[in-house]
């Protein structure tokens, strides 16, 4: 209710409610299972997004010294095939 023009004890209001409902980071309603479920599957969907990035990160940190270091331009062409090149040009 941040940001509303609602008066201060209804804002308290809220927040009991707010807090009556969360349970750590999870929501409950109605339907508690299948939001605590889904924030789980969320979770671990960021996790997994998280651990790409850094798989990204590192094979364009790898990349980018193999670049650095070929001078045999057929080992070049060889070493920054398309996906090579995909995986440098991708930028978050």
């Amino acid at each position: 209710m941040k940001g509303s023009k609602c008066s201060t004890n209804s804002w308290k209001i809220g927040e009991g409610l707010r807090s009556k409902y969360m349970k750590g980071s999870i929501a409950m309603d109605d339907h508690g299972n299948l939001t605590m479920k889904l924030q789980g599957l969320l979770q671990k969907k960021e996790n997994q997004i998280t651990e790409l990035l850094v798989v990204i990160d590192t094979a364009q940190r790898a990349l980018a010294r193999a670049e650095a270091v070929i001078t045999d331009e057929q080992h070049k062409q060889h070493v920054f095939n398309p996906s090579a090149k995909w995986v440098m040009k991708f930028k978050q």
